[in-house]
């Protein structure tokens, strides 16, 4: 009983630990891309000899961070579409799993083995 609870705990830790985890790697990303285009565009706006150069500098800093940003938000919302299909399901075993035990538990019969 005891193992069957701390496997089931396991997988659900890791089913909640691998989105974090990525959502690091991806904030990290988003944000030293945003450093280094950055740093391109102060670049081109701080030698801009005339205010149209200066005007495009700034028009092109704000095209890349949007363009940035608006990856970013994909590739977030689909990180969070497949994070929480993993832990839906692996806190639906522990549920199901616990259900069936109590009912037996209730009724009087054996553990029931886990499905997988």
């Amino acid at each position: 009983m005891q193992k069957d609870y701390s496997e089931q705990w396991s997988e659900i830790c890791g089913a909640y630990s691998k989105p974090l985890s990525e959502l690091n790697e991806l904030n990290t990303k988003m944000l030293s891309e945003l450093y280094e285009k950055g740093n391109a565009c102060i670049k081109n706006i701080t030698n801009a000899k005339r205010p149209e150069e200066f005007v495009s500098s700034q028009l092109k800093f704000a095209m890349d961070s949007s363009a940035c940003t608006v990856e970013y938000f994909q590739d977030l919302l689909a990180l969070l579409k497949n994070s929480s299909t993993d832990m839906t399901k692996s806190y639906g075993n522990y549920a199901n799993d616990a259900i069936k035990n109590s009912t037996n538990a209730f009724t009087g019969k054996h553990k029931a083995t886990t499905e997988k």
